[in-house]
């Protein structure tokens, strides 16, 4: 009996990590083509620097990712890297210390526990 239960609580820890994967996923596309959107539109209409503007964009989203996978999934996942890595490495060619600083001291503390990740 105890051996069934295990199982059964097993399977629905698996469909609810797997489910809140892809609500991860696809509301992460969601909020980057809302933002990506506006920060374009709002680009093309005041003129911009791109490697500056974009480097903050990255940055600032990715802030906002890391915090709510924190506080709402208590996980590291894919979809941070894609933002996260390459806002570092803009922060770094736009020399933007303030945002660096933050942005290496979130990756390197916050453990990797996920299974699904690719690092």
């Amino acid at each position: 009996m105890k051996r069934a239960f295990c199982r059964v609580s097993s399977m629905n820890a698996q469909r609810s990590s797997l489910f809140f994967f892809w609500v991860e996923i696809y509301s992460g596309f969601l909020l980057f083509g809302t933002l990506a959107g506006t920060f374009f539109r709002s680009a093309l209409a005041h003129g911009f620097s791109f490697y500056t503007d974009f480097a903050y964009f990255t940055s600032i989203f990715s802030l906002f990712l890391l915090t709510s996978q924190i506080l709402v999934l208590h996980r590291f996942s894919i979809l941070l890297h894609f933002f996260l890595l390459p806002s570092i490495l803009l922060s770094i060619l736009c020399f933007h210390k303030d945002i660096l600083i933050i942005l290496i001291f979130s990756y390197l503390t916050l453990p990797n526990k996920h299974p699904n990740t690719i690092f």
